[in-house]
């Protein structure tokens, strides 16, 4: 199966049904010893398309708790699903996601790859 193609319907689909967000990668520098400082920090914004979905009631009990990558899902949390193609970067933990202006931290993120490429992230997000 050519997954390439799919991965570019996935894009497609996401650009026509989801929203923009900017996913936001902080590095930190180097350290200089004989400074006592960091130089090189920055940050480095990537577009890229999602959809959003919201985490309105705790899950647990009865109806079983939720996870995503090994993180448990809270109230309040959102779950995205990143568009894999046209992405530089992988989403990883300590990541930011900027949606509708509003800041949010990848607490957890999972690639789906099937056949060895990417089509999407699953990503858990928290202010």
């Amino acid at each position: 199966m050519d997954y390439t193609a799919t991965a570019a319907k996935i894009l497609a689909m996401l650009e026509k049904f989801g929203v923009a967000v900017v996913l936001r990668r902080q590095t930190s520098g180097t350290y200089d010893p004989p400074a006592g400082e960091y130089s090189g920090a920055g940050t480095t914004d990537y577009p890229v398309q999602a959809l959003v979905s919201s985490q309105s009631m705790p899950l647990s009990g009865n109806t079983g708790e939720r996870y995503l990558g090994g993180v448990l899902i809270q109230t309040g949390d959102k779950i995205l699903i990143l568009a894999a193609s046209g992405l530089a970067v992988t989403p990883q933990p300590k990541d930011l996601l900027i949606i509708s202006g509003v800041t949010w931290q990848i607490v957890a993120a999972i690639t789906v790859e099937p056949g060895g490429v990417a089509l999407f992230y699953r990503v858990l997000v928290r202010k």
